[in-house]
């Protein structure tokens, strides 16, 4: 069987750094920064979501990179020959969402808007809802008591 890998990312991460720019625009005039919640200046927050988005964005390409290296793109999706338990997936077991999320929350610092954690959040929410429940069950399925204990020992 195929797992259908999300390798795509970049449009979801459109669609967060949109949905927290309509956030931050539709809250304009009850404006809450960052910077004046974290009580530092705005190029500091600026700064904080540049490295958070330059480290999540590299930990999701070595975490792509990694896959391909020891997996097969397939018609219906990404064909594993063996469980990805080093590398990235030994700090954690779904970098590549780890790195999205990272990029994805980043939004609110570049944009110094709390309202646009809207985009992210909702994005976040949908992933671990909906996407990640879905692999997690592949994986069960294709890697059982392997999947069982790399699950007792990774984030």
């Amino acid at each position: 069987p195929c797992l259908a890998v999300g390798l795509g990312g970049p449009l979801s991460l459109l669609a967060t750094y949109g949905l927290s720019t309509l956030a931050k625009m539709v809250m304009l005039p009850q404006q809450m920064t960052v910077s004046e919640l974290a009580k530092v200046d705005s190029q500091t927050v600026l700064a904080a979501g540049g490295v958070v988005f330059a480290a999540s964005a590299l930990l999701r390409y070595f975490s792509v990179r990694y896959m391909i290296n020891i997996g097969k793109q397939t018609d219906e999706g990404f064909q594993l020959k063996t469980l990805c338990t080093r590398g990235p997936y030994g700090l954690f077991r779904h970098p590549i969402y780890v790195g999205v999320f990272g990029c994805t929350l980043a939004a609110p610092l570049v944009l110094d808007s709390v309202y646009a954690c809207a985009g992210p959040l909702v994005y976040c929410a949908w992933a671990w809802g909906f996407i990640i429940p879905d692999e997690e069950r592949a994986m069960r399925d294709k890697f059982t008591e392997e999947y069982k204990a790399y699950c007792n020992k990774s984030a």
